[in-house]
């Protein structure tokens, strides 16, 4: 494993990302902040009892202690509250899977991927019910910040096959970093949505992990004439 590769590595994980709230104008004030503050967690606790259909604004301002016209001075809608609590949540998620990278500097390449699918795997378990209520909106409400996150990790999965060179055999590393993500995304969020329980099995984490160290180390035989 070469310094450069795992320098590089470790700049791409911890660069900085900076979460904006999704807010018609940004608190200033420490009152205003907290005031904010408590309407986010207001948000979260309502999505993740009763759903994207119970989260009315003036539900909202209730639990959160506060008064409509003093909410819709930062939040516009019910969609802007659901965008925030989706920044803070994702933030969260990226936070547990920067953490398992950079703990995973050193391991051979299938444990480092069972860090990274363990990682993923807690991300969604953590607040199971919030993030449910949060796929089910995310994807015609806040899609750019889809994406955004989405390239953040697939950035730092291109970086992490550098410190496995030797046993890595994609042809296209920019486009395996994509479909590294993008298959655990989407095999975790399945199992999130029909049956929570399965990301609580030990199958369900082994085949994923299997899935991906095979996808990486497979020999590729050379691509189909036209291709």
């Amino acid at each position: 494993m070469g310094s450069h590769a795992t320098l590089a590595f470790q700049q791409a994980v911890s660069m900085p990302r900076t979460v904006a709230v999704n807010a018609r104008k940004q608190p200033k004030q420490a009152r205003s902040r907290a005031m904010v503050a408590a309407i986010v967690e207001a948000t979260t606790r309502i999505l993740r009892e009763h759903g994207y259909a119970g989260a009315s604004t003036n539900r909202v301002a209730k639990l959160a202690g506060v008064s409509p016209g003093s909410l819709y001075q930062y939040f516009p809608n019910k969609d802007a509250l659901v965008l925030a609590v989706a920044d803070q949540h994702t933030e969260e998620v990226m936070e547990l899977l920067r953490g398992a990278a950079l703990g995973s500097i050193g391991a051979t390449l299938p444990e480092a991927v069972r860090a990274f699918v363990r990682a993923f795997i807690a991300a969604h378990c953590c607040d199971a019910r919030l993030h449910r209520a949060l796929i089910a909106q995310m994807m015609h409400l806040g899609i750019d910040r889809f994406l955004e996150v989405q390239r953040e990790a697939t950035a730092f999965v291109r970086q992490w096959m550098e410190l496995h060179s030797d046993v890595v055999r994609v042809r296209d590393r920019d486009m395996a970093a994509w479909m590294l993500v993008t298959a655990a995304e989407s095999v975790v969020h399945a199992g999130l949505i029909e049956d929570p329980d399965k990301l609580h099995s030990l199958a369900f984490e082994q085949e994923l992990v299997d899935l991906l160290v095979a996808y990486l180390t497979a020999a590729r035989p050379d691509p189909a004439p036209g291709c």
